[in-house]
């Protein structure tokens, strides 16, 4: 895990200048110029007509506008969290995670490296919740081992593990632990098979 995330402004300032994004962008790209120059051409075009904004590089994290990060939370070298992400807690997110779009991540959940977490997946961290004062010692916690995918809109109760490897499939209601290397889906989300590679 390296730095804390302590903002997730937009660069607002003429982003096309910002030296360290270019180069994780042409990275991102393969290194590969026509694509990178192309990819440019596209951002350039629709933020001359659109309240586009490109995202920010935050001690090696790219991070999409309209997040809300608790600045205490660490997360991973190379990840990606994705617009309106919403991170409340100071939680563990480790390398090379992709989150997507609309995420809503409480205190309480860990996520380990090479995660992908599909857009509008919620999770949560207190099995009966009720109006109180913020009260950590109430939040459950939640465990999403390296190489797990957990599918768009997926709800992710509290107090289980996803095993490594898993796959959740979308739309699923995750309340109990998922196998490593297996495959659930549904409300509730029960195991379908194991994966073999």
């Amino acid at each position: 895990m390296i730095g804390v995330v302590t903002d997730c402004m937009t660069l607002d300032n003429n982003p096309m200048d910002n030296k360290e994004l270019k180069e994780f962008w042409k990275e991102y790209l393969d290194k590969d110029a026509e694509k990178f120059d192309a990819a440019m051409h596209i951002i350039k075009a629709v933020k001359s007509n659109y309240p586009f904004h490109l995202p920010s590089l935050i001690d090696g994290v790219v991070v999409w506008s309209h997040c809300s990060i608790h600045p205490l939370s660490q997360i991973g070298k190379g990840t990606v969290v994705g617009f309106g992400v919403n991170i409340t807690g100071a939680i563990k997110i480790g390398k090379n995670v992709r989150i997507q779009s609309y995420v809503f991540i409480p205190e309480g959940v860990t996520i380990e490296d090479r995660v992908f977490i599909g857009p509008r997946v919620t999770f949560t961290n207190v099995k009966y919740p009720k109006v109180r004062d913020r009260d950590p010692k109430v939040f459950n916690k939640t465990l999403v081992k390296e190489g797990a995918s957990i599918g768009a809109g997926s709800i992710i109760g509290t107090d289980l593990t996803i095993g490594e490897g898993a796959l959740v499939g979308m739309g699923s209601v995750v309340l109990k632990d998922v196998k490593p290397n297996w495959i659930v889906r549904g409300n509730p989300a029960h195991h379908i098979r194991k994966i073999t590679y």
